[in-house]
């Protein structure tokens, strides 16, 4: 794995102490020096500069300035630390989490070399979708991705292609500045692509280590992508083998990229809430899939009924939920509890009788078999 040499080369040396070690805490990417009390003026920056040892020196706002007035040799690597937000410089109170961004992406354009996450494992695609809204797709697949994160203590990545998506609902946003908009602007931009291998510069997550990309402001780009762009997206996710699970959250629609991610699924759960539209919804998508497809898909596809209510006067559930909507679905009782709102953001207790039917569907999905990239012939 590339190491980043960061010297820390600032007139607060308590602030340069502390960040040093946050960031060296955060990510073992980083491997940071701190400059002695007699390096500390704009000679000693420009020094350092000039020298093989450092790929990038974190300095003063006003030395940087300077150092770009005089066009001083290797000005480049300098990263000066502002006071307030300015475009080109790091903003010293941005938080760890938008300093360690606009740092790693930084190193990728000084540098142009790519970030390689040192792993032994494979990542596994599963598939959250309904031909309805409203049935609860986003709550359930975040959910299970907080259930697999918790569990099987490995990275667990949850993508949203709602137009409108609901990462934020369910995600703290923190104040990092790259988003998903951001990262397919360098893949798919000629020559910047070594900065999207930098990819948790462009994350979130929460308390139970589940992550997400951080969403942008205007409309959620992932839909715009064509079936090429999309194979490039996933691969490019896969490629660092930093997730365990791939948690895709997308409508059931007809096009070539919802057709690609259902061929990518290992497992792909059809939602919908009991209701007899959303019930018909679902049905009448997978038969206007082809023939050979559908049965080729049919071991991976599962069906879940959200908002389950139990009917205490049955007397034999389990047979009436079969003659009702068949075998081998999975339940979520329907437990209001299990929701708090804090403001614009929703909690999830997994602890609940919800979290007992995400529990059904992390253990589908800790079983089957791994993932594989399809390749481009899947959207011809």
């Amino acid at each position: 794995m590339n190491q980043i040499r960061l010297l820390i080369l600032h007139t607060d040396v308590e602030y340069a102490s502390a960040l040093a070690r946050a960031l060296a805490l955060r990510d073992r990417i980083y491997t940071i020096t701190l400059a002695s009390e007699h390096k500390l003026s704009l000679a000693g920056v420009l020094e350092e500069a000039v020298k093989k040892e450092y790929d990038l020196i974190l300095t003063d706002e006003e030395w940087k300035k300077c150092a770009d007035r005089d066009n001083a040799e290797n000005r480049e690597k300098l990263m000066g630390l502002s006071e307030t937000p300015l475009p080109g410089y790091i903003y010293k109170y941005g938080g760890l989490e938008r300093i360690s961004s606009e740092l790693q992406i930084a190193f990728s354009e000084v540098t142009g070399r790519k970030r390689f996450f040192l792993h032994n494992k494979e990542t596994k695609l599963i598939g959250f979708t309904s031909g309805a809204g409203g049935v609860g797709t986003s709550c359930i697949a975040i959910a299970t991705g907080r259930e697999l994160a918790s569990l099987d203590k490995r990275d667990v990545l949850y993508l949203s292609f709602e137009e409108t998506e609901s990462t934020s609902i369910y995600f703290p946003l923190d104040q990092g500045r790259a988003s998903i908009s951001e990262y397919l602007y360098y893949l798919f931009s000629g020559g910047k692509e070594v900065t999207a291998s930098f990819i948790d510069s462009f994350l979130i997550s929460d308390m139970y280590g589940l992550c997400a990309f951080r969403p942008a402001k205007v409309i959620n780009e992932l839909t715009q992508l064509s079936c090429q762009q999309l194979i490039r997206f996933l691969d490019s996710i896969c490629a660092t083998g930093r997730f365990r699970y791939i948690l895709v959250d997308f409508p059931a629609r007809q096009s070539e990229s919802t057709m690609y991610l259902l061929k990518s699924c290992h497992n792909i759960f059809f939602i919908d809430d009991g209701s007899p539209i959303s019930v018909w919804k679902n049905s009448k998508f997978t038969k206007n899939i082809a023939a050979e497809e559908y049965e080729e898909r049919g071991d991976q596809i599962k069906w879940v009924t959200n908002k389950w209510l139990p009917n205490p006067e049955t007397e034999n559930e389990e047979e009436d939920k079969e003659a009702v909507y068949g075998a081998n679905r999975i339940f979520l009782e329907y437990d209001k509890d299990s929701f708090t709102t804090d403001g614009f953001y929703i909690d999830i207790s997994l602890q609940r009788c919800f979290g007992v039917g995400v529990r059904k569907i992390a253990d589908v999905c800790g079983t089957d078999a791994l993932f594989r990239t399809g390749g481009e012939e899947d959207c011809r």
